[in-house]
């Protein structure tokens, strides 16, 4: 869906429903304060709101940034925003603060508690809220040292702010707004009738340690927010919460340090004691309900071994496809006439290349055209969608002719690619060549290749066939390395030539080249070590695409001229930490200078002590699947 929008003056929007909920989008020009190399002047900021309200309970959320995402200024403004009060400009004392690449979720109208508080609008933001004993609690939070403003629909408030010099407030006509300045955390007590409510601001990095843990209760799905739980507790200090419960007069907490920690904690009347990882620790409680108590971390023993360097690479080459006597028989042909992608019709000729029509959905994807040459021919023209940002390389009899690229915003080209009569074989079979890239997109392959009979589309099995029904056939494509297993643990590589996907190795051309080699990390026992692979980016201008296999799984994708992302997420599990890791790497050059890594290594977010109980993830690797894949033949690296 698109949403029209338009420059205006005012809270005029264009607007769309969806599914009960009323959403406008507008771009408002405020005056604004920019501050800029310790400089203050007058500006006009033009700020971009989307305004998302239930229309059953009137409550709204204001999207509030700047409207140039690339935009690195301080700016200060209001905002205009609907109410059940009627329409209002907030804040009312103060500003709001956008802090470069800053954005603003503004709520109107939330109602939260079990008491059913209704707060008119905050200008800080809202991490969570909860019931603790007969307190209704909320979190607001916004960056150090910016001012927030806070209405709450009240009767008769009571509350003490003698504690908090950078808090005020005033009640008027039922509302009582509080005004206060961001920096660390203040707890505000409020005592409304019969019923209480607690407002915790706190500015965002101190938010940042805060968690809302579920109580485990007893039951199968006791662990379950709503289904088998209802009850929570705040929890703040710990780099990780993994579980809670309260056990007579004790919150016992497990999770993860990452040294020695004040754990705060806004708990039930009857609880008194703190446990971390079943270790009591020395607390004390103040009259606001909040528990205080330090856990000790023996962090950072034991010892933790460096983290490993990736050598002892083997390669093979992996598209023997482009050969024109490479047997294609048992590849599913594209015979079929009809689609029921109406919005896409065929683009020429009167066969259907949409590759999930022949159940092929994930991964990069290889097409094989056949033609009877009379040596006339002259040029090739291909229209391929494959997704934003995706590509797609072409070979005639193995010879490249070139390559194309989408972007962000291109989800398809049209080329012509040129044919000289050396590339032919006059008289006999010739074979076209495309290997896709097609970015997740479910309308993946549209190839239009002129003069081409006899289109068959390459990879053997997939989605109702997949050799790897434990991983599921999303996770991979159809390299020939991928078909044949060599991505998996135990995959037989002895064979394979010695080399590295980094300077000096890589892809000497145009093509595809697969790495795989071993590493052990053995990370000891209580803690957990994130850790991830980096990738450092060669110059813009090296055109290559990479896939990244962890034991089998397929964890990333790394586009080097679009980008931007780096790093890559080993997850814990299928990252082995009690035995041997298989890593493997496709390494596709576009261009036919070839392209290699600038770098490649693992790096670790922390070392944190832990609770948690590693296992290494058993899966069925190579030799589970050998005999649902083709017999593995060596092919010399590109």
């Amino acid at each position: 869906m698109s949403i029209s929008e338009s420059r205006v003056a005012g809270p005029k929007m264009n607007e769309m429903r969806l599914q009960g909920l009323f959403l406008r989008v507008s771009r408002d020009l405020l005056s604004s304060t920019l501050i800029a190399n310790g400089t203050n002047y007058t500006t006009s900021s033009l700020i971009h709101t989307a305004e998302l309200r239930n229309l059953d309970t009137g409550a709204a959320f204001y999207f509030s940034r700047h409207d140039q995402s690339t935009s690195t200024a301080l700016t200060t403004t209001q905002l205009t925003v609907t109410t059940s009060a009627g329409t209002i400009l907030i804040p009312s004392t103060g500003s709001l603060t956008f802090n470069g690449r800053d954005s603003k979720i503004i709520v109107t109208d939330y109602v939260f508690g079990q008491n059913n508080f209704k707060m008119l609008y905050s200008t800080a933001e809202v991490m969570t809220w909860t019931t603790i004993g007969s307190t209704d609690v909320i979190i607001l939070y916004a960056p150090s040292g910016q001012s927030g403003e806070t209405a709450i629909q009240l009767t008769n408030p009571v509350l003490d702010l003698s504690s908090f010099p950078n808090i005020s407030s005033k009640f008027s006509n039922g509302l009582l707004t509080l005004n206060y300045i961001t920096g660390g955390s203040q707890l505000v007590q409020i005592q409304n009738g019969n019923t209480n409510l607690a407002v915790f601001i706190m500015d965002k990095a101190t938010a940042n340690t805060w968690h809302a843990p579920v109580l485990t209760q007893s039951g199968t799905f006791g662990n379950y927010f709503s289904i088998g739980s209802n009850a929570t507790v705040l929890v703040g200090g710990p780099y990780l919460v993994r579980s809670a419960a309260v056990i007579n007069d004790t919150l016992a907490l497990a999770g993860d340090l990452n040294g020695t920690t004040t754990i705060k904690a806004i708990v039930p009347p009857n609880v008194e004691k703190i446990t971390w990882n079943s270790q009591l620790l020395t607390s004390s409680k103040n009259s606001s309900g909040l528990i205080s108590a330090i856990a000790q971390s023996s962090f950072p023993s034991p010892a933790i071994p460096p983290l490993p360097t990736l050598t002892r690479w083997k390669v093979s080459g992996s598209l023997p496809e482009i050969s024109p006597d490479f047997d294609d028989s048992g590849f599913a042909t594209g015979s079929q006439t009809t689609t029921n992608y109406t919005n896409l019709p065929v683009l020429a000729g009167d066969k259907v290349l949409y590759s999930q029509q022949y159940g092929f959905y994930g991964g990069n994807l290889i097409f094989r055209g056949h033609f009877n040459a009379t040596g006339q021919e002259t040029a090739i023209q291909t229209t391929v969608q494959f997704g934003f940002a995706g590509g797609y390389s072409a070979w005639l009899n193995g010879v490249f002719l070139g390559s194309s690229q989408g972007n962000s915003t291109v989800s398809f080209t049209t080329d012509t690619w040129k044919v000289t009569s050396s590339m032919l074989r006059v008289g006999r079979d010739n074979v076209f060549v495309i290997l896709q890239d097609h970015m997740g997109q479910r309308r993946e392959g549209t190839p239009r290749n002129s003069g081409l009979r006899d289109h068959r589309r390459k990879r053997k099995g997939g989605a109702a066939n997949t050799p790897d029904t434990f991983r599921g056939y999303l996770n991979e494509g159809g390299l020939y390395a991928e078909r044949v297993g060599a991505h998996l643990p135990d995959f037989p590589d002895a064979s394979w030539a010695d080399g590295t996907p980094l300077t000096g190795g890589g892809v000497k051309g145009a093509g595809v080249n697969f790495f795989r080699t071993t590493f052990d990390l053995r990370v000891p026992a209580g803690i957990d070590m994130p850790v991830r692979l980096s990738i450092t980016p060669s110059a813009i201008t090296s055109n290559f695409r990479a896939q990244i296999y962890l034991n089998g799984w397929q964890i990333g994708k790394y586009i080097n001229n679009i980008g931007p992302q780096t790093l890559f997420v080993l997850p814990a599990g299928i990252l082995r930490r009690n035995s041997t890791n298989t890593l493997a790497l496709s390494l596709w050059s576009l261009d036919g200078g070839g392209a290699s890594l600038a770098g490649l290594n693992l790096v670790s977010d922390g070392t944190f002590e832990t609770s948690f109980q590693f296992n290494d993830y058993v899966t069925p690797d190579y030799a589970d699947q050998a005999h649902l894949r083709p017999a593995a033949i060596f092919d010399a690296p590109m």
